[in-house]
């Protein structure tokens, strides 16, 4: 499947290095420096930045504007548009501090964002998601390609508890079995979620409240 799948972290310095592949038009000469927020937001859209400029907390902005950069730029690299024509009817990234008329929410009560123009890419699928340091997208680069994508990244680092998160970076380097430590993250993460779902309980649950300890293939929880 024709899928485009990019990362950022935010807490690297914004140097022109690191931003290139994002806003291909910044660079000017040969020096790097660190690029201040402010002036990323020249690249964007007016409607766009009046948004950003909304949040009070910088890494809540870094993650927004990052997500925005990197929407424009998926659509610049794979389907050969000019930064300048791209034009979008909202902002999922954004949409928590905009309220979104019921008349333009999906079905499933999201609001998911579209492409409005150039208009033969109103049919491609993306998505942004972000926490913790990282902002990723997945997007569609085949205008053949009708799937509707989503995609979710979470920082787990902190709904461990110290033994879990000991049991995750001790897990074995085996040759034969490369993946051993996402192993050990996904059984971890499952016995947590079902726990979550038992009680019915939201996903801002403390989840470091609880502790599992798993010795081959029986777990207990404490």
């Amino acid at each position: 499947m024709p899928i485009a799948l990019w990362a950022f972290d935010i807490r690297q310095e914004l140097l022109l290095e690191n931003i290139k592949p994002l806003v291909t038009p910044l660079i000017d000469g040969n020096r790097p420096n660190i690029v201040p927020i402010t002036n990323l937001l020249s690249f964007l859209p007016k409607i766009e930045c009046d948004r950003l400029l909304q949040f009070r907390f910088e890494d809540d902005m870094r993650r927004a504007l990052i997500g925005r950069l990197m929407i424009h730029a998926f659509f610049v690299a794979h389907h050969g548009c000019r930064w300048d024509e791209l034009v979008f009817s909202r902002s999922s990234v954004i949409s928590s501090i905009c309220p979104v008329p019921n008349s333009i929410r999906s079905s499933n009560g999201k609001t998911d964002e579209i492409i409005a123009e150039p208009n033969h890419l109103r049919g491609i699928s993306f998505n942004i998601s972000h926490h913790g340091n990282w902002v990723i997208l997945a997007g569609n680069t085949s205008l053949e390609n009708t799937v509707r994508l989503g995609i979710d990244v979470m920082d787990f680092q902190e709904q461990f508890t110290a033994k879990e998160a000991s049991f995750l970076r001790d897990a074995p380097s085996d040759p034969n079995a490369p993946d051993s430590h996402l192993r050990r993250f996904y059984r971890l993460w499952c016995l947590k979620e079902a726990i979550v779902k038992a009680l019915g309980v939201g996903i801002d649950f403390d989840l470091t409240s609880f502790e599992f300890t798993i010795n081959e293939t029986v777990e207990t929880l404490e």
